[in-house]
């Protein structure tokens, strides 16, 4: 692999990785998710463990850290989600 390619794959690693942190900060300290779309946290964690499969399997760590890292943070969102619908019904 060249440079480049290797510069650009750690730069998308880097914006994966940081992309959903405002998001799961913001659900931590408030503790509001009404705005947020359980639908699109289902479909994240089944994306970005289906992106995982995939990095392992081309062992590119880029791919499956990333994608390992996005997987955590949709999954605590997700689990904020539930839990205020939960919460809600109670």
């Amino acid at each position: 692999m060249n440079l480049a390619t290797e510069i650009i794959g750690w730069l998308a690693f880097a914006t994966s990785s940081l992309m959903l942190v405002p998001q799961v900060y913001k659900v931590i300290k408030t503790k509001k998710t009404e705005s947020v779309s359980m639908v699109m946290f289902i479909f994240a964690v089944t994306n970005y463990t289906l992106w995982t499969v995939y990095g392992f399997l081309k062992n590119s760590p880029q791919i499956y850290i990333a994608n390992i890292l996005a997987f955590i943070c949709s999954v605590i969102i997700l689990g904020f989600v539930i839990y205020n619908i939960a919460k809600k019904k109670n």
